[in-house]
């Protein structure tokens, strides 16, 4: 009875880690999704919030970052910094049009991020 016991809470312990993984990433990626969406709008428009739009981007997937690294694959993360990185950089220079690129790109690597961690007949095979 005891062993039934300890793998009903081993088991319980496993599925309650893979729903936070999935809260948390489907969070995540929500999160990054709209406040890189409202950048590249206001890049299009060469907007003069742009800067500020930058670096709320960077602030909030700073937050993620650090809770993602503990079951992502770090090559992932390290692409997302990279995007956000260059995003900074080219809003620095008033490059909004590289902005606006690189914005694009950053959504679909977010968009990835969450749709790989999504519970799916795909995924599992």
């Amino acid at each position: 009875m005891t062993k039934v016991k300890t793998a009903m809470l081993i088991t319980l312990l496993i599925l309650s880690t893979a729903f936070i993984e999935l809260k948390i990433t489907k969070d995540s990626s929500e999160q990054m999704l709209e406040i890189t969406s409202k950048t590249e709008r206001s890049a299009k428009d060469r907007s003069d919030n742009t800067k500020q739009l930058c670096m709320e981007m960077k602030d909030t997937w700073q937050k993620y970052k650090s809770k993602l690294g503990f079951f992502m694959t770090h090559s992932e993360i390290d692409q997302i910094d990279i995007s956000i990185e260059n995003i900074n950089r080219y809003c620095d220079q008033g490059n909004y049009a590289e902005v606006y690129v690189e914005c694009g790109e950053l959504k679909n690597r977010t968009a990835a991020l969450g749709d790989g961690e999504k519970i799916s007949f795909y995924n599992l095979f």
